[in-house]
């Protein structure tokens, strides 16, 4: 399963916690991330967006399941 299936895998409401639960080193807080990208990062996926408060680069992995 490449990092696309696997993201769109995901049941809709555990996407929704991921996203507006990323670490922002800038703002110092949990914020939303947005304009992100799903990169594979075995053996789950890294989102690459930007911060939804201060624009800054961040970045959540997502652990997935090992094969």
């Amino acid at each position: 399963m490449n990092s696309q299936q696997y993201w769109a895998s995901l049941p809709s409401e555990g996407k929704n916690k991921i996203l507006g639960n990323v670490w922002c080193g800038s703002c110092q807080k949990s914020v939303k991330i947005e304009n992100f990208s799903i990169k594979s990062q075995e053996p789950g996926v890294l989102l690459a967006g930007q911060c939804s408060k201060c624009k800054n680069k961040v970045q959540r992995y997502v652990e997935g399941e090992s094969s």
